[in-house]
């Protein structure tokens, strides 16, 4: 019996790691780092995943954390084997594919050198070899042998790019210029310069791009350079090289002294020829990869601009989003009252409504105030504010469905405005958060709380307004403060039993609790004292933690991240807290992307909206993924509480609900892969409790198999979706 009772637990443990949650990821694809040609298909490494794009039909297929065992989004290298395996190198780990299978190496689970792969190569003997930030490694049938600053004659660890010629010499590029390894013989041969690029042409001849000195190639014994004092070369910096069968040397350099690159370069041996935005119809001068065709011409990869193909005279563009944001990090959401998400990126400001996107960006428009969006906020009446860079300020920006409207900062009495946060309330004020005050803004008037009228002294994080109209305020130096429209009051560590005086969100429950995302664990404030959970009393996964939001039932989300060895917040984790138990996703329990997480929002169906340093816009729930119509929703103020018990169940169940307001409700059953299993009810329901039952049958009395099936129960435009399962 004991026996069977594991059996079951393990079952239910089973199914609901694979079937319990859904995750979509909306990336951006469009920031290339790599790509290889295989045949009509042209595979590309993104910061956003890897996709596979058919160059004949245009047919895409995306692989990411969410959906594949891609190990990170970030995939810097690329290689095909002559199998058809692909190798991804990726920030955590090397990745293999065969079109069916992933496996990862990494720190973690083999003796791989470092993590952060830069560079992969293949010998004649089928061995992988990669460049790391921890040195040389090789994998020969499963087995990993290293060669670092400590084991070998490897003059630094800080790898960045290899080549093997014909005769089986590695030629490795470093932070401090070229290195060979061939047998056991270690030979720097250039220092003091990052080597950025390696190709080897036909003809054996050694390309190499420098960080600093411009193009170098090595024919025989015989160095020659080409830099811009000697040469029509465009700048002495490059970013990216390949050499085709005829000999040419492509590459890509910045231009000058600007920060921009100076588009694509070809070298024939004796012609420089440059094609930029300036000269020809190359769509963006930043290219970031470069790949030669089967065929006549290049791949590059440009920033913002996905793939584009140049045969010498035509350029084709490809893009490989499946996401209509410009910038793969994400750093905010705002959800309106019409459902529709407002994403901030480091690109611009995009609307994603229903499956519609529309973006507003330096790369689509002439707003080219719209670049890095830090901070959304949607008033009543659906008018977004946004705070946004414009190369020299901070600027607000307000947009109505039609018109952008640039807001001064001597609107809200201002001269020079950094702004932390941008909050609405119900009368349509808008609160501006900056890093010594508070402003009060109704569109026309303004008040400014400082330190001469308030306890502002620092930064303003947050701002939400409880049910009694109090505002309370989060703080960077000075705790929670409450503002009741005319006094001030003080929450903080002298005070109080406030874990920090430092505080990032706030949320507010349906009791009226306060909860604090601090420095220093969660905060929940009732009014009277604080209760505090950290990493020494509970299950949450770091003290600090950078944004809290209320769910459903009650339930608190968090999220905290990791801090790497720069101090830079990393590995993002979001966490569920019911009042007992946490429960936690990261990058090595679930399908969420690594890096750290900048913001999280709830939509009334209980999907998490989650903005990723490194993995963009990404959906997820628990349950199931309620997909809504963003544009037609009518604004949802309750829900549909449904229970149903037993859980897991056999042979039946009851399913208890409550309708909110007469009407049709309909009941419906859905199995695993998202068929009508049978409609238990679809009928008009008075308001109240009601109760039905499910004997695990079909619409044609036929008893369905044990496994997960999903309730869908509709009302009025509410919905409500719950998992269930049945074991026999």
């Amino acid at each position: 019996m004991k026996y069977f009772l594991f059996l079951i637990v393990l079952l239910i443990a089973s199914v609901s790691s694979v079937f319990a949650e859904e995750w979509i990821n909306y990336g951006n694809q469009n920031l290339i780092l790599c790509s290889s040609q295989e045949g009509d298909n042209l595979w590309v490494g993104a910061w956003g995943g890897l996709v596979k794009l058919n160059i004949v039909t245009g047919q895409k297929i995306y692989y990411n954390t969410t959906n594949s065992g891609l190990v990170d989004n970030n995939v810097q290298c690329i290689l095909i084997d002559s199998q058809g395996n692909k190798w991804l190198g990726t920030d955590r780990g090397l990745c293999r594919f065969d079109g069916t299978n992933w496996i990862t190496w990494n720190e973690d689970n083999s003796e791989i050198p470092n993590n952060y792969i830069t560079g992969i190569a293949t010998d004649a003997y089928a061995n992988i070899w990669i460049t790391t930030e921890g040195g040389l490694g090789r994998l020969n049938n499963g087995t990993w042998t290293n060669w670092n600053e400590t084991n070998s004659a490897l003059p630094t660890n800080h790898l960045s790019c290899i080549a093997i010629d014909n005769s089986g010499t590695k030629w490795i590029g470093s932070s401090e210029g070229v290195i060979t390894f061939s047998g056991n013989t270690w030979n720097q041969l250039t220092m003091d310069d990052h080597v950025s690029a390696i190709s080897i042409d036909n003809q054996g001849n050694k390309w190499f791009g420098f960080g600093n000195s411009g193009l170098g190639k090595l024919s025989g014994t015989t160095w020659t350079y080409y830099n811009p004092s000697n040469s029509d070369i465009p700048d002495v910096t490059i970013e990216c090289m390949a050499t085709d069968a005829a000999g040419n040397v492509w590459l890509c350099t910045e231009e000058g002294e600007a920060t921009i690159r100076g588009g694509l370069t070809k070298f024939d041996g004796t012609n420089w020829t440059t094609w930029n935005t300036a000269n020809s119809n190359i769509p963006f001068d930043i290219i970031t990869s470069i790949t030669i065709m089967n065929g006549t011409g290049v791949w590059t990869g440009m920033l913002f601009s996905g793939m584009v193909r140049f045969d010498g005279t035509n350029w084709v563009s490809y893009s490989l989003s499946n996401a209509g944001y410009f910038f793969p990090a994400v750093n905010c959401i705002e959800i309106d009252s019409s459902h529709r998400k407002w994403i901030g990126t480091e690109g611009g400001l995009s609307l994603f409504a229903g499956n519609n996107w529309s973006s507003w960006s330096p790369f689509n428009t002439q707003e080219q105030v719209l670049n890095d969006v830090a901070h959304i906020a949607a008033d009543n009446d659906n008018v977004v504010w946004v705070d946004c860079d414009n190369g020299e300020t901070r600027d607000i920006y307000s947009y109505n469905g039609s018109v952008w409207t640039l807001h001064q900062p001597s609107e809200y009495g201002l001269q020079v405005i950094d702004i932390s946060c941008i909050k609405t309330d119900n009368q349509n004020n808008k609160w501006i958060g900056t890093g010594q005050s508070l402003v009060k803004f109704n569109g026309t008037n303004h008040i400014i709380y400082n330190s001469t009228n308030s306890p502002i002294t620092s930064q303003i994080n947050d701002i939400i307004r409880d049910l009694y109209g109090n505002f309370w305020v989060a703080t960077a130096e000075n705790g929670l403060l409450q503002f009741n429209g005319t006094a001030w009051t003080a929450l903080n560590t002298s005070n109080s039993n406030i874990p920090s005086n430092r505080i990032k969100r706030i949320a507010i429950d349906n009791a009226g609790n306060k909860w604090l995302a601090t420095a220093s664990g969660l905060c929940r404030y009732d009014d009277l004292t604080c209760t505090i959970w950290n990493t020494q009393n509970s299950g949450i996964p770091t003290n600090d933690v950078s944004s809290v939001v209320t769910g459903q039932n009650n339930q608190i989300w968090l999220t905290t991240n990791h801090v790497d060895q720069w101090g830079e917040p990393s590995d993002g984790v979001l966490s569920r807290f019911d009042g007992s138990t946490w429960t936690s996703w990261t990058s090595l329990n679930s399908r969420l992307p690594n890096g750290a997480i900048n913001d999280l929002k709830i939509d009334s169906f209980g999907n998490k909206w989650i903005a990723s340093y490194e993995g963009g816009l990404i959906e997820f729930n628990e349950n199931v993924i309620v997909a809504v119509d963003d544009e037609t929703l009518p604004s949802i103020s309750q829900q549909i509480e449904t229970s149903i018990y037993p859980n897991p169940f056999n042979p039946s169940t009851t399913i208890k609900f409550n309708v909110p307001s007469e009407g049709i409700v309909k009941l419906s059953i859905f199995n695993i892969r998202g068929q009508l299993v049978k409609t238990l009810a679809n009928e008009r329901m008075s308001v109240g409790d009601h109760q039905i039952n499910w004997n695990g049958m079909d619409k044609n009395d036929n008893q369905q198999a044990s496994g997960v099936y999903f309730l869908q129960v509709q009302a009025n435009g509410l919905k409500s979706v719950k998992k269930m399962l049945m074991l026999k």
